[in-house]
């Protein structure tokens, strides 16, 4: 997460979208399932330390909004 936040803005929204795509795209599973693999459910925001991970993970919060937005899917509707 630290490499992905020294990246620049628009690169790293970029990339963002490409990790989100990949981890929720190969999942075989429904987007909307509780097992969907969303990159920030594996480390909580509160547990980084680093300003630049904190960085990455807000980008990485805002490609999954974004995702689940252009798919009709709310937050908190996993099942």
């Amino acid at each position: 997460l630290a490499v992905l936040g020294r990246l620049e803005r628009q690169t790293r929204a970029e990339v963002a979208r490409a990790i989100v795509g990949a981890s929720v795209g190969l999942y075989p599973g429904r987007p909307e399932d509780v097992a969907t693999p969303w990159p920030t459910k594996r480390a909580p925001r509160e547990v980084l330390e680093d300003h630049y991970a904190q960085r990455a993970w807000d980008t990485l919060q805002a490609a999954e909004q974004s995702f689940r937005e252009q798919r009709g899917l709310a937050m908190g509707r996993e099942r």
